[in-house]
């Protein structure tokens, strides 16, 4: 477990030492105050070396990021003196210099704000897992880049939490606020550090219904954008992983857990893990790089539309909680039966986070149905197929087993050649209502 502190550097000339008095907020009750003021230059230096803290939270590594906007002088080095004046280990802190905007010592600083915020995220994924601790101070830098920090920290907290769907755990979010520090007139500050309230929803958080494509978010050339898209080698995996995702996502919310099971070689494929893996840490990477010409000067080349590129990662980091959700309990199951099919329903609808409970309730009372044999739509009937009525309907009417759907011989469930059309239904779920 570590403890990352995310940090915005503004002007270092404006900070001088303080008193801190840090009241520490855990399960947004209050913890302690500290027992004497801590004296340092910033807050997350002295969060950074309370033992109170490290203790309660069970830290075994800690570390500072420093966001360095490119607007400031390159040069550290006085930042890191005063860093080391107050016991900072180099391997405590890293410096990140992030991209700027606006116009700053008379040079221009191309950015979008939105781009600095898909930096700040890029940065804390490759770094932060679901067990860390992530705090915030956002007691300095300027207001757009402190905003940036909070949108970045809430995006990661969703991607985290999708992506460990599987069980209850959660990124531990705080955010450590000072009293407003005058120069050269405070010396004390009271430093609130508390916990950051996210609401996190069983969502697909890229629902659009279109292919995802890189070019279209880009503000650059067309030959620009063509040659930018031929660094996504698996962009040809889009489309089919994001269907995925949606097949996955609607099969659990409209209560049809069949067909997990009838298309679980292509929903969860060796390759297609694979691809899904790769298509994840190879946008990070590019968009990573992409980002990291940090120079002041006009850009000819620039991300125009970020949420739909985080969109596009969070559903497929959903994906790969369904993988760690499902993989053993549907790819490995040869022989499903009515029973485990129950057994699986209690597995998924009574995880807390995807809190479909009210669906668990429908699914055993169609098995009931079904063991009872008193719902014509459920009748077990061998082979024969019945013609009448609306399939569609009754297929997510019925918990996915309904006649059409499923034949049921000595409790086990054989599924008839309707996959294609469960996935086309599903789909479709996105796009229209069942009629």
């Amino acid at each position: 477990m570590v403890l990352y502190i995310y940090q915005v550097v503004g002007n270092i000339k404006n900070y001088h030492e303080l008193k801190f008095n840090i009241r520490f907020y855990y399960d947004n009750l209050e913890e302690f105050n500290n027992r004497e003021p801590c004296s340092n230059i910033l807050a997350s230096i002295c969060i950074l070396k309370n033992k109170d803290i490290l203790n309660k939270l069970n830290i075994k590594d800690k570390k500072i990021i420093f966001l360095w906007p490119s607007s400031l002088d390159n040069n550290t080095d006085e930042f890191v003196k005063k860093l080391s004046g107050y016991g900072i280990k180099s391997c405590e802190y890293e410096i990140v210099t992030m991209p700027s905007f606006g116009i700053y010592n008379n040079k221009n600083y191309d950015y979008y704000p939105q781009e600095i915020m898909f930096f700040i995220f890029l940065d804390m994924i490759k770094r932060i897992k679901i067990d860390d601790i992530l705090f915030l101070d956002v007691s300095t830098g300027l207001n757009e880049y402190v905003n940036s920090l909070i949108d970045a920290a809430s995006n990661i907290a969703v991607s985290l939490w999708l992506s460990n769907i599987d069980d209850n755990r959660s990124l531990k979010l705080y955010k450590i606020i000072s009293e407003p520090v005058y120069s050269s007139i405070n010396q004390e500050s009271t430093v609130f550090a508390q916990e950051l309230n996210r609401k996190i929803f069983f969502l697909t958080p890229y629902n659009k219904n279109k292919v995802f494509k890189i070019g279209p978010l880009m503000e650059m050339d067309n030959k620009d954008k063509k040659d930018f898209e031929l660094q996504f080698k698996y962009k040809k995996y889009y489309g089919k992983l994001m269907e995925n995702t949606i097949m996955i996502y609607n099969a659990i919310q409209g209560n049809v857990l069949s067909y997990l099971y009838e298309a679980k070689d292509d929903l969860f494929s060796d390759e297609i893990i694979q691809c899904l893996n790769e298509s994840v840490n190879e946008i990070i990477n590019v968009f990573s790089d992409f980002l990291n010409n940090k120079a002041p000067g006009k850009r000819d080349k620039k991300i125009k539309n970020v949420n739909d590129i985080i969109s596009f990662i969070l559903s497929l980091r959903l994906y790969s909680g369904f993988v760690k959700l499902l993989t053993d309990k549907i790819k490995n199951n040869k022989c499903v039966t009515i029973d485990n099919y129950l057994t699986l329903g209690e597995y998924i609808y009574n995880n807390k986070k995807i809190g479909l409970y009210q669906n668990l309730m429908f699914l055993k009372r169609d098995i009931h149905g079904y063991k009872d044999g008193k719902n014509p739509d459920l009748k077990n009937t061998g082979n024969k197929i019945n013609a009448t009525g609306n399939m569609e309907r009754n297929f997510f009417a019925h918990s996915g087993i309904d006649i059409n759907s499923v034949e049921v011989k000595d409790g086990k469930i054989i599924f008839k050649n309707n996959k294609d059309a469960h996935g086309k239904w599903l789909l479709n779920r996105n796009k229209e209502e069942i009629k």
